[in-house]
């Protein structure tokens, strides 16, 4: 279950990471910095990911949603803000009573003899 309190730093870090990809996208369009301004800043976008889909997959977040939309920012390239979506929709699941297959438990169990 997410708290109130894990969804609010859970969105800033989503959409922190989603802002530091759209600022390296930019970026690029300067000549001479615009590599080292893209590759420092994607680079720091994608440590703030990493440390988001960690959170969100110790809280229990469900795998399944996790690598949809991962997909999805995949296809869009980038434009969709696949993070901060990714995030309200695991705190929305997490919420709801539906059961929804890919949870952490359904991975992470093993069948006794």
């Amino acid at each position: 279950m997410i708290s109130s309190i894990d969804f609010f730093f859970m969105l800033l870090l989503a959409i922190g990471a989603d802002v530091c990809e759209v600022i390296g996208g930019f970026s690029l369009g300067i000549p001479g910095l615009g590599i080292i301004v893209w590759f420092g800043v994607y680079l720091i976008g994608l440590i703030i990911s990493f440390i988001l889909n960690l959170w969100i997959f110790l809280k229990g977040a469900r795998i399944f949603w996790m690598i949809a939309l991962s997909i999805v920012d995949l296809l869009s390239g980038g434009v969709l803000p696949a993070r901060t979506l990714g995030v309200i929709v695991t705190y929305l699941l997490s919420k709801s009573k539906l059961p929804i297959l890919g949870g952490r438990r359904k991975i992470f169990s093993f069948k006794r003899k």
